[in-house]
């Protein structure tokens, strides 16, 4: 044993010697284990002058979820870099370790201006690094009203949806779109250009945290769009919702569903209207707020075809009510950008329009970039996922929770502090009781995640939670004290349906209790007896059929009710709800 320590100890001294010579500098080098594992001479992190994979340490950077970041000088090229050391639980298996070097390959094939570019990757005995280029500049979380006008915001968003209109073009969805990846470059104290970073962070945590099974929520819950809260598949459209909620941000200074209970964010983002930007910003017009709207809806088929669509919508918006009174790539910030960060912190490097006032904070240096390789190595998936950001706004794709203070994070949190139990303890027992729907009713609802049209006769099922009272419509006031509910709509049949979870039998024996005039009867269907309730409801003068099933008997649903109702108004609409019912796949 100590042989082989002794051994490597003097591979170590020879590495680091090639490197003194080469480079005139006096370093200090990082040992490793028998069993590779990094291990760092008197401390616990890389520190100035260590090595690593050939680069030289130059300060710590920041760390985040996914693992630390450095900034460290190339070992060939003439450049600085950001360094990022992967979490060794991200790569637990033979086949995410695979998938990491598979993807690589495709995401090589990704060039765009407008996203970060990845320069390396590789394995340094079981540790897993990438490399990426230091930016100097600030991240967009470090903005908002007070230093952007509504002109500049959504400037900076039509950068950001051109970026991803291209990546979605090729296949590759981001999954975390939010102001803390979104950089402005600086050179010379001017903005040269927006970037996005952190393609695909969701993805990796998908592929290492079952959401099903730990109810982890794998993007910024402030700016998650209700397909991922709820695990159900997720296409560009759900990109196009992130930057919306960008944008109400960087117009209002914080995101549309905004608050410091995790479960109300949940909430807002699967049942409410997003408040009017005006309420917030009453310089804007009212036309924004139908276009945030449209972009934030519940169901991604309301949404805009691209996100360009939106940003042009956006833009239209203020350009129609007057509001814009010069173009975007005219405007200059209200105040110094660097002025609203920390004078310590490294910062952020990127082309585009010229904004003035980015002055550098006395006392802050940069290294020398040199140029940018302008080629984006993005990932889709795995390797995407991995570009997550740590620190506030130092290098590209490295920004992390904690960098947007005030926006809900990972797992249902909205910082980078342990979430509440007791909010955890809800989200979780919804996240079941969704589950518990499924499983029970396999040819009503698919299981959330599964792709495709959720329900029966390709009916879309959305979930919704009552997590607090307020539900938005008389039909769930009337459901009392729900839990969870896949509400369906559309499809080919002539109902609509629910299915409500309830925490107990008495709950759901509370609902029928307080049934307005109803005919109870016990049905026969496929050799099994179900207990029904016919009865109408009037809404808007609107007289509505609605046929309720409980199931007393048995215990895997006792706690649920399934509600069938009619697509249109009408009495006469009773028998065709009937019949639907008889031929659902209810057993």
């Amino acid at each position: 044993m100590l042989r082989t320590i002794r051994a490597g100890l003097r591979h170590l001294r020879r590495e680091c010697g090639r490197y003194h010579a080469s480079g005139g500098v006096r370093l200090r080098c990082a040992a490793r284990t028998t069993a590779g594992t990094l291990r760092v001479i008197g401390g616990s992190v890389l520190r100035e002058g260590e090595i690593f994979a050939g680069y030289v340490i130059q300060r710590a950077l920041g760390h985040g979820g996914t693992g630390a970041v450095y900034l460290a000088r190339h070992p060939r090229l003439p450049r600085w870099v950001a360094l990022k050391l992967l979490k060794r639980e991200l790569f637990s298996d033979s086949d995410s370790a695979a998938r990491f070097e598979r993807e690589a390959d495709v995401v090589a094939g990704l060039d765009h201006p407008g996203i970060v570019t990845v320069f390396d990757r590789g394995v340094e005995g079981d540790q897993r690094w990438i490399s990426m280029p230091y930016i100097d500049g600030v991240d967009a979380s470090s903005l908002g009203p007070a230093v952007l006008s509504a002109e500049q915001a959504i400037w900076v968003i039509g950068q950001v949806a051109e970026a991803l209109d291209y990546a979605h073009g090729v296949g590759v969805l981001h999954r975390d779109v939010k102001p803390g990846n979104i950089l402005l470059a600086q050179a010379n104290g001017q903005i040269e250009r927006v970037l996005l970073a952190d393609f695909g962070i969701a993805r990796l945590r998908d592929d290492t945290r079952n959401l099903t099974h730990t109810g982890e929520i794998n993007a910024t819950l402030a700016f998650a769009s209700p397909e991922q809260i709820t695990a159900a598949a997720v296409d560009s459209r759900a990109d196009q919702y992130s930057l919306a909620c960008t944008l109400y941000w960087l117009l209002s200074g914080q995101a549309p569903f905004g608050s410091g209970n995790p479960a109300a964010v949940i909430k807002g983002h699967l049942q409410d209207r997003p408040p009017a930007v005006r309420g917030l910003r009453p310089d804007l017009p009212p036309a924004l707020d139908t276009v945030l709207a449209q972009a934030l809806a519940k169901r991604p088929q309301e949404r805009f075809a691209s996100c360009s669509e939106l940003a042009a919508a956006a833009w239209q918006s203020l350009a129609t009510s007057g509001a814009a009174q010069i173009h975007a790539d005219d405007v200059a910030p209200r105040a110094s950008v660097a002025a609203v960060l920390p004078a310590a912190q490294p910062r952020s490097a990127m082309p585009g329009p010229v904004w003035q006032g980015l002055d550098r904070p006395a006392g802050t240096s940069s290294p020398n970039t040199g140029a940018v390789h302008r080629r984006a190595l993005i990932g889709i998936g795995f390797l995407l996922t991995i570009v997550i950001g740590v620190g506030a706004g130092v290098a590209a794709g490295m920004f992390t929770e904690s960098s947007h203070s005030k926006a809900t994070s990972s797992r249902v949190t909205m910082s980078a502090q342990a979430p509440d139990p007791a909010d955890q303890k809800i989200y979780d027992e919804w996240r079941g009781s969704l589950d518990a729907m499924s499983a029970a009713f396999p040819g009503m609802v698919q299981p959330a995640g599964s792709g495709g049209k959720h329900g029966y006769l390709n009916a879309e099922c959305l979930p919704a939670a009552g997590f607090h009272a307020g539900h938005s419509s008389p039909q769930r006031i009337a459901m009392k004290d729900w839990l969870a509910d896949w509400d369906c709509a559309g499809g080919d049949g002539e109902a609509a349906f629910n299915i409500y979870s309830y925490r107990s039998p008495a709950a759901v024996q509370a609902v029928v209790d307080a049934l307005p005039a109803n005919e109870k009867s016990m049905d026969l269907k496929d050799g099994k007896t179900y207990t029904n309730y016919r009865y109408f409801t009037t809404d808007n003068g609107f007289d509505y059929a609605n046929l309720m099933t409980t199931f007393p008997g048995d215990p895997q649903r006792r706690n649920f009710i399934l509600l069938v109702g009619p697509k249109m108004s009408g009495r006469d609409k009773m028998d065709k709800i009937v019949s639907w019912w008889q031929a659902a796949p209810i057993g």
